[in-house]
């Protein structure tokens, strides 16, 4: 059977702020999805300035899935620069 993988590269980038609770399951979701569809992807997770776990959910799970990166802003930056960062990143 063909591969039917697109020859595309894909950037999910993932703006986050106190997200411990959802994290986890947003990063399987978009993993799952992306690696049965993209031969080539990318997973940015840009934590602004989380108070919680978020970054920790994130480093532990980009250890497993080496194609998930996490940006942090030590202080929340915002909406808008958590979307910037990650698109510059991608």
């Amino acid at each position: 059977m063909p591969d039917k993988k697109q020859n595309k590269s894909l950037s999910i980038i993932f703006p986050a702020y106190n997200e411990q609770d959802n994290i986890e399951g947003t990063l399987q979701k978009a993993y799952h999805y992306a690696e049965k569809r993209y031969k080539s992807f990318e997973i940015i997770v840009v934590n602004d300035g989380s108070a919680d776990k978020t970054a920790q959910i994130v480093l532990d799970f980009a250890k497993k899935f080496k194609r998930v990166n996490l940006i942090t802003h030590k202080k929340n930056q915002g909406y808008g620069s958590a979307v910037w960062d990650g698109l510059k990143a991608a």
